[in-house]
């Protein structure tokens, strides 16, 4: 399943390598998941973060993985925003 979404990924990436950030977050783990670098399911699981809208919760969840996978890098950008201290232009 990896395989097929990074494939996917990698097509929208080729249509427009200069945007949608999404697509470029979701590269990254997906090779990385494939090579056996990141454990199957990180990125899957690390999605499901958009759907929590409580700051608290989704904060503690950013820590959880921060603390198990300190290389998965993209949480960085979710525990900001996750805790609330994100400052807004």
């Amino acid at each position: 399943m990896q395989a097929e979404a990074l494939a996917l990924y990698r097509r929208v990436d080729d249509i427009e390598p200069h945007g949608f950030f999404t697509t470029k977050t979701a590269i990254w783990p997906l090779q990385r998941e494939i090579a056996g670098k990141l454990p199957r399911g990180t990125y899957n699981y690390y999605l499901t973060f958009e759907d929590i809208q409580d700051f608290g919760e989704r904060g503690a969840r950013a820590k959880e993985l921060w603390e198990k996978l300190p290389s998965f890098t993209p949480h960085s950008k979710t525990t900001p925003l996750a805790s609330g201290t994100m400052v807004k232009s």
